[in-house]
């Protein structure tokens, strides 16, 4: 069976969001700081009537704030009833698949390991697949 994925580029590197778990994709043309938070989080912007928590995928990758521009993008997602929009620095494509998804066979580098741990390969090519909750979830502890 066929799954959609969203490909985008984050910190130069395609990776893809499950389709399913994306809600749309929007331009960010301004964002509002919010004091005293996670460095993770880029601001706060609206979207139809609604206030989203913006956050820097970039951050998780090199540990540095991403420059928003009138012409950035972000995915929005729904994470446990929240809806959350998700910085990144292009979107690529949309295209569905049947390729086996696989568990990383190593390491992605620096930050990568945070954003997912499965991979697909797509024409030859390994996409990290993005799971959004690691974004969001960032300390949240797992009972014992």
């Amino acid at each position: 069976m066929n799954t959609l994925y969203l490909r985008v580029c984050l910190n130069g590197r395609d990776v893809v969001f499950p389709a399913a778990k994306v809600e749309s994709v929007v331009n960010v043309d301004q964002s509002v700081a919010v004091p005293n938070v996670e460095p993770y989080i880029a601001g706060l912007f609206a979207m139809r009537s609604k206030v989203l928590t913006l956050i820097d995928c970039q951050w998780f990758i090199t540990g540095q704030k991403a420059a928003i521009k009138k012409s950035s993008m972000a995915v929005v997602v729904d994470v446990g009833g929240h809806v959350y929009a998700l910085l990144v620095d292009a979107v690529r494509d949309i295209f569905d698949t049947d390729a086996n998804i696989k568990e990383l066979p190593s390491s992605p580098g620096a930050g990568w390991e945070t954003l997912g741990s499965t991979i697909l390969e797509e024409n030859g090519e390994a996409l990290l697949i993005i799971e959004p909750e690691n974004l969001i979830n960032v300390h949240q502890d797992i009972a014992a």
